[in-house]
């Protein structure tokens, strides 16, 4: 039995199992993802060498959804019957599981992706005798589509453990049906609030009121800092729920 505390070791012991459980087919599946950009890469690099800068575009299309995919796969031992008990029985603690996870599927996989970008575009750049795109590839574009990636990957998350089957789709689905329903209520209510605000400021000739710019940063504040604990949070709820 685990104690009630949080431990790093028994994390660090957790990762290393999973690691231990998945490496060969993450091996299989990194090796193919590399082969292809590899070869597409090549490809561009040498007969378009001025298109080669386009291919950060596609790198970041891979990272974004393999990173769901796999993400969306972390829990996998959890739905299947023969390996759940063993899976829910381990000794380790429901935040000691989600935090592994998480981990496994946040900066693990951050950090294999940028290395397979790294040799990738060291390789385009020699071919293509463009010794710039490194820089252009590791810039600035790229740390906010990694923390784009930390914040978004958290619904993935949740719905590798909420999901049974087809977990990838089915999160899909219901990010489009939460946002359908977001937008028709956010919708209302801005056309409510803000254009009865907006009526009153130009009765009363004040035309420097501008709410879209506050409500765009309060939509930032939360998704940069509030969406991705919340949802963990909720994942982990939803785990201990299995739990029991």
């Amino acid at each position: 039995m685990h104690s009630n505390s949080f431990s790093i070791n028994r994390i660090y012991h957790f990762i290393l199992r999973q690691l231990s459980l998945s490496i060969y087919p993450a091996l299989i599946a990194y090796g193919a993802i590399f082969g292809v950009l590899l070869i597409i890469s090549l490809l561009t690099a040498y007969f378009a060498s001025e298109d080669i800068y386009n291919l950060f575009g596609l790198y970041l299309t891979v990272f974004m959804l393999g990173g769901y995919i796999f993400t969306s796969r972390i829990f996998s031992e959890l739905h299947v019957p023969q390996q759940s008990y063993a899976y829910l029985t381990l000794p380790v603690s429901t935040s000691e599981k989600v935090v592994g996870s998480w981990l496994l599927s946040s900066v693990f996989y951050v950090v294999v992706y940028a290395l397979m970008m790294l040799v990738l575009s060291l390789i385009s750049g020699l071919v293509a005798q463009r010794p710039d795109f490194i820089a252009h590839v590791f810039g600035k574009t790229f740390l906010i589509i990694i923390g784009v990636y930390l914040v978004t990957q958290t619904i993935f998350f949740l719905g590798a453990i909420y999901f049974r089957k087809n977990n990838f789709l089915k999160t899909i689905l219901a990010m489009f049906l939460v946002l359908i329903t977001i937008s028709a209520v956010t919708a209302l209510l801005g056309w409510l609030i803000v254009g009865d605000i907006m009526n009153h400021n130009m009765n009363e000739n004040d035309l420097s009121f501008e709410p879209g710019e506050t409500v765009l940063d309060v939509i930032q504040a939360l998704f940069w800092y509030a969406f991705g604990p919340f949802m963990l949070i909720v994942s982990y709820f939803r785990l201990k729920e299995r739990q029991v």
